[in-house]
């Protein structure tokens, strides 16, 4: 089986462990890198070489510093420079039902899926 790597993008500890602790059980993992905003999230990865890049990347809607939809307009552009980061599959992972987020995050090609949490071992089990 071939493990996969992840970026858990989550400003709450409570529901970064709970996404951790599910993405370990699924035993499809072998890295998860933690960043509490979209900021962070962004310096880590534009410092990653290519063999680095995550395969998937849980990202939060409402963070501090910069939120789910600002780091995917800042990705998308980012994307269009560095082609490398275009493998990456994009999950919004939110406590957020509203329809109009749901909207919002599927006008972004990288965004793969929409999630809402608490994310369970079955759906983590279908993306990896």
């Amino acid at each position: 089986m071939n493990e996969k790597s992840v970026l858990l993008v989550e400003d709450s500890e409570p529901d970064r462990y709970l996404a951790k602790r599910q993405l370990k059980k699924t035993k499809m993992v072998s890295t998860i890198v933690e960043k509490t905003d979209g900021l962070s999230a962004l310096k880590y990865l534009k410092g990653l070489e290519r063999a680095e890049i995550p395969d998937l990347i849980l990202l939060d809607i409402n963070m501090p510093l910069m939120d789910g939809f600002e780091f995917l307009e800042v990705f998308s552009a980012y994307c269009n420079e560095h082609p490398d980061f275009v493998h990456a599959q994009i999950f919004i992972l939110t406590s957020s039902d509203n329809p109009k987020d749901r909207e919002t995050a599927q006008k972004h090609a990288s965004v793969v899926g929409y999630l809402v949490k608490p994310v369970t071992l079955a759906q983590l089990k279908a993306i990896l």
